[in-house]
């Protein structure tokens, strides 16, 4: 009798300790639930937190044109096959001059720029026209051409006869330099065939600004829309008599010259 009694309470024991070590399958299903809960709470909060420290980054670095950068939207997307253009070769007459002329838009290049969208340019004139909302800038590929076609003049000495020679010899090395950091800018990657006598570059295809549009843009955002580029002595791209055909009140023409020559290392 004694065994029995010791069996149904070693028995009921086993069966109450059972009760307290097994949870119930509903309370399973409660605890699972709570830790989903918690674990999507959690990979929230991570999230906005996230979300919160990139919108921080985006908003401290501020990418408005207006303010940042100014530049017309034009890409690398004309495809040009180079091809002799021998009407622009020869001594300076007035056909080949004429030719040249007609590769600057009407403005030679000089352009205005509402204030509010120079933020990120150099310091630069106030338009003659406009000078409380705009600048005046020089579109550089104009500026190029402007001084490929005076070494084309002072390739012929003889045919410059209104500038004294130190005033030729200026302006020549100036284009020389600037041309050549000009070219090593643009960085032209185009591979051009071999021949047995050498490279002409004619024939190979190039991937280029598209020109039309470029002049069509310095027409349009001219400086002076009825003559020139709105400042005296016409063509204002640095002509060697007058080099920017302005002067700033109290400079004399020896600092304009050295503001003017470029003297960098290239790019």
């Amino acid at each position: 009798m004694d065994e029995d009694k010791q069996y149904l309470l070693r028995d009921g024991m086993s069966s109450n300790s059972n009760l307290f070590s097994r949870p119930s399958k509903r309370n399973q299903f409660f605890n699972w639930n709570v830790t989903l809960l918690l674990a999507n709470i959690l990979i929230l909060l991570a999230g906005l937190a996230v979300w919160v420290r990139v919108n921080d980054l985006l908003n401290g670095l501020k990418c408005d044109p207006r303010e940042d950068v100014f530049e017309p939207d034009l890409f690398f997307d004309t495809p040009v096959t180079f091809q002799p253009h021998s009407y622009l070769g020869g001594k300076p007459n007035e056909e080949t001059n004429e030719a040249w002329e007609r590769l600057q838009p009407p403005g030679d290049g000089i352009v205005e720029i509402p204030n509010h969208l120079t933020g990120n340019l150099p310091a630069s004139l106030p338009a003659p026209n406009n000078p409380d909302e705009a600048k005046v800038y020089g579109v550089s590929m104009f500026h190029q051409l402007h001084c490929l076609n005076f070494l084309r003049y002072a390739y012929y000495p003889d045919t410059v006869v209104d500038f004294p020679p130190d005033e030729v010899e200026f302006h020549r090395d100036h284009c020389l330099d600037y041309i050549r950091q000009a070219l090593m800018c643009a960085g032209d990657f185009t591979l051009e065939p071999l021949t047995e006598v050498g490279i002409n570059g004619m024939g190979a295809t190039h991937k280029c600004r598209n020109y039309e549009r470029m002049f069509s843009w310095a027409y349009e955002h001219r400086s002076d829309k009825v003559k020139g580029s709105g400042y005296t002595g016409g063509r204002v791209t640095h002509t060697p008599g007058h080099r920017n055909d302005f002067s700033e009140e109290g400079k004399d023409s020896s600092s304009i010259v050295h503001a003017h020559s470029h003297g960098g290392q290239g790019h």
